[in-house]
């Protein structure tokens, strides 16, 4: 594509990115795309205009995409928008929407056709089809499910963001995407400085993170979560990493376990996130800031109105920036995060009801018979478990500071 591309990758999984992925293989599948994708998929993407979330709908996210095709295809400029123009975006985002499902039902054949406890199989299920539909000013709409997003929650439980180069990508492609103890040479590490920063923002951040420690903390001794080694880590790296969690459970602190966890690690698994009638339990205006901040993370770090989605392979999992991330720009992002964080610390009860009643003996029971204020802040630690690997990600890598446990 465009030597003008950004050469760093973070993965890390994003709906906003899976969109992305998605719209650009449906290009390529109805002729959109000039280029072919050559022997270097890792390197191959599409330059795509940015992506909105809707503020009213959790999970809807809107691209002007058709707009710009029809701008393209009428030789007009996306600002010209006359009825020509949407009618045309109206006939192209059917087109899109009608190859996105194939792709989509593809995908989901494939999976459902694997040899049933096959390593494969156990790691990915069936992808939750979102509803897409064309709005009549010419923007389409992906509108994803609570089962969509309790399942991508569920995938940020063991995901911690990392930042490759794209050469590293290339030259390790047969690790696999979901290789969670690959030895890959990441992009170098500022190495942070061990102090608390006197700057607000970064001390905002380093707040936060240390404050969702004491809240993983204090949900583990109410043992509305656990943490505890996976009970499969045959790999040595994984094996020295169980043993280090010991050691800092011993001493009553959070297992800091870098990039590095394991599903099985931290139960209950998987966190309740949905109730029986498949509603997520994440409904306060807090949760779903903090719920929409995630799903756009980290292109949100970006200041460039355009996102890149890759051509081929798995959708979703890497997004393409300039890195490092200029500090320009940076205080309103960090800004955002420290309030979001404040917002809902304040609105959200972690323990208190529900506390006495997870002490006892059977507070792992199945979910038919816990009260729902258990299950409702073991969801609200699992989203505080997920914000603390985000957190930690700002201010490492981002700032080059230090991610207290505590203050």
């Amino acid at each position: 594509m465009q030597s003008a591309q950004p050469q760093t990758i973070l993965r890390y999984p994003s709906p906003l990115q899976w969109f992305a992925d998605h719209l650009a293989q449906a290009l390529l599948h109805l002729g959109y795309v000039e280029n072919e994708p050559t022997q270097n998929s890792a390197v191959d993407w599409l330059m795509l205009p940015d992506f909105v979330l809707d503020s009213q709908r959790l999970g809807t996210i809107a691209t002007p995409l058709p707009l710009k095709l029809a701008g393209q295809v009428q030789g007009q400029g996306l600002e010209r928008r006359q009825r020509g123009d949407v009618t045309a975006a109206l006939k192209i985002g059917q087109q899109l929407i009608t190859q996105l499902l194939t792709n989509l039902e593809l995908i989901n054949l494939e999976l459902i056709n694997l040899e049933p406890g096959s390593a494969i199989a156990l790691k990915f299920s069936a992808i939750p089809v979102p509803r897409f539909w064309m709005h009549p000013n010419g923007w389409l709409y992906a509108e994803f499910s609570d089962e969509f997003l309790s399942q991508w929650l569920q995938l940020l439980m063991t995901a911690c963001p990392q930042v490759w180069s794209a050469s590293t990508l290339l030259s390790h492609q047969d690790q696999g995407a979901g290789s969670a103890f690959a030895a890959l040479d990441c992009a170098e590490r500022v190495q942070p400085a061990p102090a608390i920063s006197d700057q607000p923002i970064a001390f905002g951040l380093q707040y936060a993170h240390a404050r969702c420690c004491s809240l993983l903390r204090l949900g583990q001794q109410a043992r509305l979560i656990q943490f505890g080694p996976a009970p499969d880590l045959t790999d040595k790296l994984a094996q020295d990493l169980a043993q280090n969690l010991t050691q800092d459970l011993k001493q009553d602190l959070v297992p800091d376990y870098g990039c590095l966890f394991a599903s099985s690690s931290i139960r209950p698994s998987p966190i309740p996130w949905q109730t029986k009638q498949g509603v997520l339990r994440l409904q306060t205006a807090s949760e779903q800031a903090l719920i929409r901040a995630l799903m756009q993370f980290p292109r949100s770090l970006c200041r460039e109105k355009v996102i890149y989605g890759k051509l081929e392979g798995q959708a979703g999992q890497q997004t393409r920036i300039h890195w490092p991330i200029s500090a320009q720009g940076l205080h309103q992002p960090l800004q955002k995060w420290s309030q979001l964080f404040s917002d809902f610390y304040s609105e959200c009860r972690f323990l208190g009801a529900g506390q006495s009643e997870a002490r006892q003996p059977d507070a792992h029971q199945p979910e038919a018979h816990q009260p729902e204020t258990i299950a409702i802040a073991q969801a609200r630690l699992g989203l505080v478990y997920i914000l603390r690997a985000a957190l930690r990600f700002l201010l490492l890598d981002v700032l080059g500071i230090d991610a207290p446990q505590a203050l």
